[in-house]
């Protein structure tokens, strides 16, 4: 009986122990080389895929969504992140922070900070539009879904692009001027 005893006890250890390592966040910070703190979490081990937001959204917006839980089930290593200007990532105000693909580089300095060898990304929205560029960028993406883009924010000409990107560059968008007044 005791034998039994003692089983019954390491296989709840055991078995809560694997709970507590699949649902284990590491929540920490890392600083882009332009000093702009950014928040990221990654969640469990196995083959990693970064989750990028979409423009008023925070990676918490990930955890609500089924694909969160479906991913993390299917062994992989989620990491996602508040881009800059975002939950709890820094917020600059000026349009110099946010140029020359700060953001894509953000991912790229997080997966390098993290020691990673390939990725895969899925982005959301303004996630997709950043996802886009890390094809280009970098060489260690190995697969990308994007999605809530519209097509037509491939079309450099697309007038509604033009307005999205002035805005970005904290240029004055009178078409934009309650929405940004809303993220601010």
């Amino acid at each position: 009986m005791k034998n039994l005893k003692y089983i019954l006890v390491i296989a709840a250890v055991a078995f809560t122990g694997n709970v507590f390592a699949q649902s284990e966040i590491i929540s920490d910070f890392f600083t882009a080389t332009d000093g702009t703190k950014i928040n990221y979490e990654v969640k469990r081990e196995g083959k990693p895929i970064v989750l990028l937001h979409g423009f008023m959204n925070t990676q918490e917006n990930w955890k609500k969504a089924a694909l969160y839980n479906d991913l993390t089930t299917a062994g992989y290593k989620v990491i996602t992140l508040d881009l800059r200007g975002n939950g709890k990532s820094d917020s600059p105000h000026e349009p110099k922070f946010y140029a020359n693909d700060a953001e894509a580089k953000d991912v790229m300095q997080l997966i390098s900070f993290l020691k990673i060898d390939s990725y895969a990304v899925l982005g959301y929205s303004r996630g997709a539009i950043i996802a886009s560029r890390l094809l280009i960028l970098d060489k260690r993406v190995t697969k990308t879904v994007i999605g809530g883009m519209g097509s037509d924010f491939t079309n450099p000409e697309w007038p509604r692009r033009i307005m999205f990107y002035r805005a970005l560059n904290n240029e004055d968008v009178p078409e934009l001027k309650d929405m940004v007044k809303r993220v601010q």
